[in-house]
């Protein structure tokens, strides 16, 4: 199972640079590379970790100079939003973008459009009305399958929720999704 993680994490993010390039294709002077910056959550975890060797494959392939951008904490939007402006006002040509916050990092996603440049979602949303590329789980139907789990066993539990980052989309969505099941399934 965690193998199966791991190939998908970096098929993913093959597919999020190639998808990136591939909109540049006709934005960038072909003896230039691509100048895309991935903002991230951070570079602590294994999950990303293992995003940036996929990113740095999919770099190799398609011949981009990526730039890796990310806060010092998972929770730090204010930092993250910061990086975000900082890339687009180093010329990025497109940002690949996990966003901490799903409410407070449009603004900084906002800007990035305001002055043409492109971003990919990957991981986390934010909340917009805008139509963009995004690139994730299913988070909802993640929480629903959780709660069917333990629903199978037809045994008895208490169960408390713990939610990793209450102002994340991700977050908000498998709880949402699990919570839902459950209801669904009260007898």
């Amino acid at each position: 199972m965690k193998k199966n993680k791991m190939i998908s994490i970096f098929l993913m993010l093959a597919l999020l640079i190639g998808l990136t390039c591939a909109s540049l294709s006709g934005c960038v002077n072909n003896e230039e590379k691509a100048k895309v910056y991935f903002v991230m959550k951070s570079n602590q975890t294994n999950f990303w970790k293992t995003a940036m060797v996929g990113a740095n494959i999919a770099k190799s392939e398609y011949n981009i100079d990526l730039h890796y951008m990310y806060p010092s904490s998972e929770d730090d939007y204010k930092k993250q939003n910061e990086l975000v402006k900082s890339a687009v006002d180093a010329g990025a040509d497109a940002i690949c973008l996990s966003a901490i916050d799903y409410v407070r990092t449009a603004e900084a996603v906002e800007y990035a459009y305001s002055k043409d440049v492109p971003v990919i979602m990957f991981d986390s949303f934010i909340d917009t009305n805008r139509k963009m590329v995004e690139i994730g789980t299913n988070n909802y139907e993640a929480g629903i399958s959780s709660a069917k789990a333990l629903i199978d066993t037809n045994n008895s539990y208490n169960v408390g929720i713990v939610n990793f980052n209450k102002d994340s989309q991700n977050a908000q969505q498998r709880e949402k999704g699990f919570r839902d099941c459950v209801k669904d399934n009260e007898k």
